[in-house]
């Protein structure tokens, strides 16, 4: 009789064991998941904040670049020798618009699915889409105009 009831609390603490391991495990798979969703939005903003540097920072490449000689998209003015940060080229911006969202997202160094919004208080300039996931908001000036870039 002995014999059986060991037997019977071996049986019972093993499947019992076994229950907990897995609730563990089960745990474990949820927050690598969350871990990979996490670093798959960090990567997103990275280049999301990269692209948005070149377009608010920088006045692209060549300075005064046109659609067909473009190497690096920027929307900064570039007056006196000197590039004006923050301050966007009203001109430069319609010349990105001429060159689709397929090039610029390319130059950009960003997925195709992505968005680059530029609104003013009065208007809205840039690719005709919807910002979904992850996005990056940078202000500036657009002609003397306060304005916000959005990329996502």
């Amino acid at each position: 009789m002995k014999a059986q009831a060991f037997m019977l609390d071996a049986v019972m603490s093993s499947i019992l064991m076994m229950f907990l391991i897995l609730v563990v495990f089960s745990f474990a798979y949820a927050r690598i998941d969350s871990l990979k969703s996490e670093l798959n939005d960090f990567k997103q903003q990275e280049k999301l904040f990269f692209a948005s540097q070149a377009l608010v920072m920088t006045s692209g490449i060549p300075r005064n670049w046109t659609a067909i000689d473009v190497k690096a998209v920027g929307l900064a003015k570039y007056e006196n020798n000197t590039v004006m940060h923050h301050e966007l080229s009203l001109d430069k911006i319609g010349r990105m618009l001429e060159l689709g969202e397929e090039k610029t997202y390319e130059l950009l160094k960003l997925p195709q699915n992505s968005c680059i919004t530029i609104r003013t208080r009065s208007k809205s300039i840039g690719f005709d889409c919807v910002h979904k996931g992850v996005k990056v908001i940078r202000f500036a000036l657009c002609g003397g105009e306060e304005c916000v870039v959005e990329l996502s």
